[in-house]
């Protein structure tokens, strides 16, 4: 019978516990298992292509690696002089070779090369990360920053990626680790590709892909492509350009609620 302690009653977990306890390992398997099932349904086998943000690199998507074990984040190729969004995007999508059915998607830059990828591809959706459907969503500020930029020799510019406090408070990253890797993969970043990535959206037309389901996720602060110029279907509040960094929890679960 149940022991009464007060007025409240123990409950009857408190003898399930006493038996597995005296049971030994077999209280440890059952602890193993219930934790191996509940991180089960936060994950997906299903094939995940993301493209990072322009200027990063396959190390943005670490925090997604856990939730998408198939997850593939190709490396960027060269572009070529004077080719427009869609041109790069198929010439890129040439080279995924995945098995179907499979999602794609990406972060900002990489979500806008997603949609232009998706006419080729087929994916079962596209899922966009800080980013926008169409051109209309590109702030001016970024426009006339892009043309301020155009005489500004590259070394300057890969100069200026030594010190990253500003763009750091920009895209919302706190702690040493988050700085440092914005710092390495800015380090590491093709200068001239960035420069044609950003000319590029400024003539970018796209219909915004409406054929293929589009899932699109944006932090409440982004700074970068503000929300008040997107449509969002999950707004993560207080998050800024980066949240599959900031906030990969809820990034993840958006993406697997959508995931069929």
């Amino acid at each position: 019978m149940s022991r009464i302690v007060g007025a409240v009653r123990e409950p009857p977990f408190f003898h399930l516990c006493m038996l597995k306890i005296m049971d030994g390992s077999s209280w440890i398997r059952t602890m193993r298992t219930e934790e191996e099932i509940s991180d089960a349904r936060f994950r997906s086998n299903a094939p995940l292509v993301l493209l990072p943000g322009i200027g990063a690199d396959e190390r943005m998507f670490e925090p997604q690696r856990r939730a998408f074990p198939n997850l593939i984040v190709p490396k960027w190729i060269e572009a070529r002089p004077e080719e427009s969004l869609r041109e790069y995007a198929e010439r890129l999508a040439a080279t995924i070779n995945i098995a179907r059915p499979f999602y794609l998607g990406g972060a900002s830059f990489g979500g806008m090369v997603a949609l232009e990828m998706a006419s080729a591809l087929k994916p079962s959706g596209v899922f966009l990360i800080s980013s926008a459907r169409t051109n209309k969503s590109i702030p001016l500020l970024l426009k006339a920053f892009e043309r301020a930029s155009r005489p500004i020799p590259s070394g300057i510019i890969k100069r200026f990626g030594g010190s990253l406090t500003v763009l750091a408070s920009i895209f919302g990253l706190k702690t040493p680790e988050h700085k440092r890797l914005l710092r390495d993969m800015f380090a590491a970043a093709d200068v001239e590709f960035i420069r044609w990535g950003v000319s590029a959206l400024m003539s970018w037309d796209s219909d915004g892909c409406e054929a293929i389901p589009i899932y699109h996720i944006h932090g409440s602060r982004d700074k970068i492509i503000p929300l008040r110029l997107v449509k969002p279907n999950h707004v993560v509040r207080g998050a800024r350009h980066l949240p599959s960094l900031t906030h990969p929890e809820e990034v993840n679960r958006f993406i697997l609620d959508n995931m069929k």
